[in-house]
């Protein structure tokens, strides 16, 4: 009986989970091979495949932001629910693994899509500073 309570109540994270797991898969494919290349600037490396390279980041964006809105449910919940035990140890755990998925997206998707697109920005923002002084 307590599984199907739980599975009811926590159905959407078990989904998000295993898209992440899917995603840090998809992601990692992608990293190898652009590490394979040499590419001649960040650039090039950004639009690899008709960016794909951006989408990722775009999707990992998104992802932690679904993780972050999940956090804040979680600790509304603790704050202003009535929770037992149980609950609350659930809920605490939910918070660790959100926190956990938020640490290995950035870990995935730093090297070398993060590295490029901020090499990318910085070399934009210098360009505009330059232009319009």
């Amino acid at each position: 009986m307590d599984w199907i309570y739980y599975l009811k109540k926590l159905w959407y994270k078990i989904i998000y989970v295993l898209f992440v797991i899917i995603y840090i898969i998809r992601l990692d494919k992608l990293n190898k091979q652009l590490l394979q290349k040499d590419f001649d600037s960040s650039f090039s490396l950004l639009k690899y495949n008709d960016y794909e390279p951006v989408s990722f980041f775009v999707i990992a964006m998104f992802l932690m932001l679904l993780a972050i809105i999940f956090i804040i449910r979680d600790f509304n919940s603790i704050r202003h629910e009535e929770n037992d035990k149980r609950d609350i140890i659930i809920i605490i755990c939910s918070i660790i693994a959100m926190f956990t998925i938020i640490l290995l997206i950035i870990k995935w998707i730093s090297v070398p899509i993060l590295k490029a697109i901020l090499i990318s920005l910085c070399l934009i923002c210098g360009i505009v500073y330059v232009e319009t002084s």
